[in-house]
């Protein structure tokens, strides 16, 4: 999961790089284009820095929850020149990827018998005081 989260973060970082995406709502020939995804590729990396995830770690390295490099990564600053908001930016596709891939995450507690050895488990180091 973390692997994932990362990859969708170094997979925007590679196209504000090479322009492979189409992440400025300018066209290409629009004077400030490579001016905002510059900016775009300029604030990322700052933001990343500041947040401690600067270079992009590897997922065996990550220190911090799936959910608090979740939110990390919403949080990235992803405005491009004269501050101008994209498509890419964390409220729009970057935050519903990383929303997607937090979805995914299966319930493992959803089987009877999961539920049952786990309520066990909890009586039988006291955390639960239900009878048995």
């Amino acid at each position: 999961m973390i692997e994932r989260l990362l990859a969708l973060m170094d997979n925007l970082i590679e196209d504000l790089i090479d322009g492979s995406k189409r992440l400025c709502k300018k066209p290409k020939r629009h004077p400030s284009w490579g001016l905002c995804v510059a900016t775009m590729l300029g604030k990322a990396i700052q933001s990343l820095s500041r947040l401690g995830i600067w270079p992009l770690p590897q997922a065996s390295d990550v220190q911090m929850s799936v959910s608090a490099l979740a939110e990390r990564l919403k949080s990235v600053d992803l405005t491009g020149y004269g501050g101008e908001r994209h498509r890419c930016c964390q409220d729009d596709l970057l935050g519903r990827q990383i929303d997607g891939v937090l979805n995914d995450v299966p319930f493992f507690l959803d089987t009877a018998g999961a539920r049952d050895h786990l309520m066990a488990q909890a009586r039988k180091s006291g955390v639960s005081h239900r009878p048995e």
